[in-house]
């Protein structure tokens, strides 16, 4: 079972229509603004705000903003993951639930009985 408080704060990120949903990376900016997130992104924002992550990381050179410690622009490190209690193959399914269209409410209902 993944933290419930970080769960909480997530669930209630994912709902508060806050974020727009980006598919394909965490963070997209446009002219150093970021744009959007996709469902870990939003995450990560979560965990930017407690001092876990920081979201201060340059952008790359496909425009997706990559947090400090994360090595790739569209998935969690296993250590991070450990942190969170959260496996590799719930990761996966939250990514492709993301980035095939499935809403940030329909994601967050998914996790709060899931995850």
């Amino acid at each position: 079972m993944m933290k419930e408080d970080v769960k909480k704060k997530w669930l209630e990120a994912l709902r508060s229509g806050e974020y727009k949903q980006v598919r394909g990376g965490l963070c997209n900016i446009e002219n150093g603004v970021k744009v959007g997130h996709c469902c870990l992104g939003v995450l990560c924002e979560c965990l930017a705000n407690d001092g876990v992550v920081t979201s201060d990381a340059s952008v790359n050179r496909i425009g997706s903003y990559t947090y400090t410690g994360l090595p790739m622009a569209g998935a969690l490190t296993h250590s991070l993951l450990a942190h969170l209690n959260l496996d590799v193959k719930e990761e996966s399914n939250l990514i492709r639930m993301n980035d095939k269209g499935k809403s940030f409410v329909e994601i967050a209902d998914y996790i709060e009985k899931n995850v």
